[in-house]
């Protein structure tokens, strides 16, 4: 085998797996079933992957459009806790765990980023499904320390 023969079986070999990749595509929130509500409302998926990443549909069950005025959509995570996004005519406040965080402002927009890690951390995500497992929940005695006896002197 001369170099030219090993150069082009190299540059074959490159140019298939080059193609496949092509073909592999990664899902968009298009693909899911709350696609439209993303279509509608552009800026709701803007805020979305700033909120948590342009894999946020990893982590997303359901979006709900749950009032017009002003418009409020409900964020379900797939570990079931939820969190709510209100349009204020410019701009998403944020309502996670009963406070509320403007996301014009970058401080109470990192606030609301750790806050929505508090909720995908609370409830551990089982990819089948969606809830936490029974070894990941804790039992009674698990979740209380026990008690420490006194020593006598």
């Amino acid at each position: 085998m001369t170099k030219k023969e090993l150069a082009d079986k190299v540059r074959a070999a490159a140019q298939k797996i080059a193609s496949n990749n092509d073909k592999l595509e990664t899902p968009t929130a298009a693909a899911f079933k709350y696609s439209p509500m993303l279509e509608k409302f552009p800026k709701l998926q803007e805020t979305l992957i700033t909120l948590m990443s342009e894999d946020f549909t990893a982590f997303v069950e359901n979006i709900e459009w749950v009032a017009p005025r002003p418009t409020t959509f409900k964020i379900t995570l797939k570990n079931f806790n939820s969190y709510h996004l209100i349009w204020n005519g410019t701009e998403f406040t944020a309502r996670v765990a009963g406070t509320q965080y403007n996301l014009a402002n970058l401080g109470e927009e990192q606030r609301a980023i750790k806050a929505i890690q508090e909720l995908l951390i609370t409830g551990p995500i089982n990819p089948d499904k969606g809830s936490a497992t029974p070894s990941q929940k804790l039992t009674a005695a698990e979740e209380t320390p026990a008690e420490e006896t006194p020593a006598e002197a």
